[in-house]
C-alpha cells in the first residue's frame, strides 16, 4: 500500500492531495494494527520467527508487518528477539538493523545503523546516529549497503 501512495496522488489538486493521504494513512495504520495483531497471535513460542525452522520468506514478512507496527513496544521487544538470531544465521542482519534503528529513533534515542530519515529543509538525511565515524563498517557488519549508496534511495525532496 505504501508504495502505491504518491503515485495515485500525483493528478490531485493540493487539497485532494491533503484529503486523500489522510484517508489512506488512516487505512493504512487500521492495516498495520491489524497485522500486528495477527503476528502476535502466530508467534512461536520461543519468541521469534527462524529462516532455518520456519522459511526466510516467513521471518521476512512478520519483520515487515512488525516494522510497521503501531507498538512501538512490540518493535522494541521483536528487535531484542531478532538480534541473537542474527548471530545463528536464522534471521537478516539488514531486518535487524531497520527495526533495531526504528525502535531507537521511537523511544527517543539515536540510531546505529543509519536506516531512519529525517527531512531537514525539503532534503532527506540522516536522524541523528551514534559514531558516524564506523557508521560503514556497522552496516556492512549487517549486510546493508554503505551509506552513500542508500542515500541515493533518498535524493528527491521530503
Amino acid at each position: 500500500m505504501r508504495r502505491e501512495i504518491e503515485p495515485s496522488l500525483v493528478n490531485l489538486s493540493e487539497t485532494e492531495r491533503a484529503a486523500a493521504s489522510v484517508a489512506i494513512w488512516q487505512r493504512i495504520e487500521q492495516v498495520d494494527a491489524a497485522n500486528t495483531t495477527y503476528v502476535r497471535s502466530i508467534l512461536p513460542s520461543d519468541g521469534w520467527f527462524k529462516f532455518r525452522r520456519d522459511g526466510v520468506d516467513v521471518s521476512r514478512q512478520a519483520w515487515l508487518i512488525v516494522q510497521h507496527s503501531p507498538d512501538a513496544a512490540f518493535r522494541r521487544t521483536v528487535a531484542a528477539r531478532m538480534q541473537h538470531l542474527v548471530a545463528s544465521g536464522d534471521a537478516s542482519g539488514a531486518d535487524f538493523a531497520l527495526i533495531y534503528d526504528r525502535a531507537e529513533r521511537a523511544d527517543g534515542r539515536p540510531q546505529l545503523y543509519g536506516s531512519q530519515m529525517t527531512c531537514v529543509a525539503g532534503r532527506w538525511q540522516p536522524a541523528q546516529t551514534l559514531d558516524p565515524e564506523n557508521l560503514d563498517r556497522r552496516r556492512a557488519d549487517m549486510g546493508l549497503q554503505p551509506m552513500a549508496e542508500y542515500m541515493k534511495n533518498f535524493e528527491g525532496r521530503c
